[in-house]
């Protein structure tokens, strides 16, 4: 995925899949909030994740953003790699598990 790719794909929705991906693992967000706690933090991040987004797009010069592309390609292609790698190492954990 480009950083272009990344960016439209946050202005999509993504920041709910990502702040969800981050959040739902994090022990302060789960014990530390109520109910209604983490309705706004989740919205409130999503929201600032969101402007943070357009606000690359719209106001990072493009040489920038060229510049940075090879260093957001190869992050998400580790962090790819990792959540791969965890994904089968769990499934292959739970199908030794079994038998």
């Amino acid at each position: 995925m480009s950083l272009d790719q990344f960016l439209v794909w946050i202005l999509g929705g993504g920041s709910i899949v990502a702040v969800s991906f981050i959040f739902e693992r994090s022990k302060w967000f789960q014990e530390k909030l109520t109910s209604e706690g983490r309705k706004w933090v989740m919205y409130a991040s999503c929201v600032a994740i969101t402007f943070g987004a357009y606000s690359i797009q719209a106001f990072v010069p493009a040489d920038i953003l060229a510049t940075i592309a090879p260093w957001f390609s190869i992050a998400s292609g580790l962090f790819y790699t990792i959540f791969i790698s965890k994904v089968f190492h769990t499934s292959d954990k739970e199908t030794t598990d079994q038998g």
